[in-house]
């Protein structure tokens, strides 16, 4: 298996982030909750899930890589899952930050719905751009590729609706009066904001397709990727020290609503 030093480096990192995610994802699945928040918890969980199934395909694929195995049909069908997975977990962050927001699972259907749509569309368009060549820098090259001004509205499509459920989500801190309360809606909504902030800053300014093959870039997306599990795992599950300092508890110790 040929393998190079930068491949080796990005298995390690998309495995240790698998396993970051899958951490979080068990953790909002297992909160000692019920009924409707109960169900909110468990879309959370189902975002960090499909993010650590996601890197964990990452991992995979540098496998027939090595190989010399760059089959365009296998390359497409990586993708098309990916996507999917993509789709999936922002349906379940922006479900349960409008839940938590509102305090109503009314919305569950038509986000639900709306999503699904978004998935067969995603699905529809990467069929339409119709791929005919893996490529080293960019994963797949396309007949009909799309302009910069399509990437950002279908950038815009995946990460809008989450990020202005952040921001709502973040306008909960003035109206909580419990210090666990404000101390977990405080990191979450750190973690969000800055982490899709950049991802939407970055698919303005076209930074992947401009640099495709940048070192620095990608160390900086795999930075905010590995802070924003962390900080919500502290959120969570914050360590003695921090219990001790801030008067915060864990969501094992005590029921919360956030």
């Amino acid at each position: 298996m040929d393998l190079t030093a930068d491949e080796i480096l990005n298995g390690i990192v998309s495995l240790a982030t698998t396993v970051i995610y899958a951490i979080v994802a068990r953790l909002m699945w297992r909160r000692p909750l019920v009924g409707d928040a109960r169900v909110a918890s468990r879309a959370f969980g189902v975002f960090w899930g499909a993010l650590a199934v996601l890197y964990l395909i990452v991992v995979l694929f540098i496998v027939p890589h090595a190989l010399g195995l760059d089959d365009l049909a296998l390359t497409v069908t990586f993708l098309y899952v990916a996507l999917l997975l993509i789709v999936a977990a922002i349906w379940g962050l922006l479900y349960y930050l409008v839940f938590v927001y509102t305090g109503s699972a009314r919305l569950f259907a038509p986000i639900a719905l709306a999503y699904g749509i978004l998935g067969v569309l995603t699905v529809y368009l990467v069929t339409w751009m119709h791929p005919i060549a893996t490529d080293p820098a960019l994963g797949v090259k396309y007949e009909h590729p799309l302009s910069a001004g399509g990437n950002v509205a279908f950038a815009a499509a995946l990460i809008l609706p989450a990020l202005a459920a952040v921001v709502l989500y973040a306008t909960l801190y003035f109206r909580a009066t419990r210090l666990t309360e404000r101390f977990r809606i405080g990191l979450v909504s750190l973690a969000f904001l800055v982490w899709f902030g950049w991802s939407m800053v970055s698919s303005l300014l076209q930074l992947q397709q401009r640099f495709p093959s940048s070192v620095g870039l990608r160390v900086v997306n795999q930075a905010f990727a590995l802070a924003a599990p962390v900080l919500v795992l502290v959120a969570y599950r914050p360590p003695k020290g921090l219990r001790r300092r801030f008067g915060v508890h864990a969501v094992d110790e005590t029921p919360s609503e956030s």
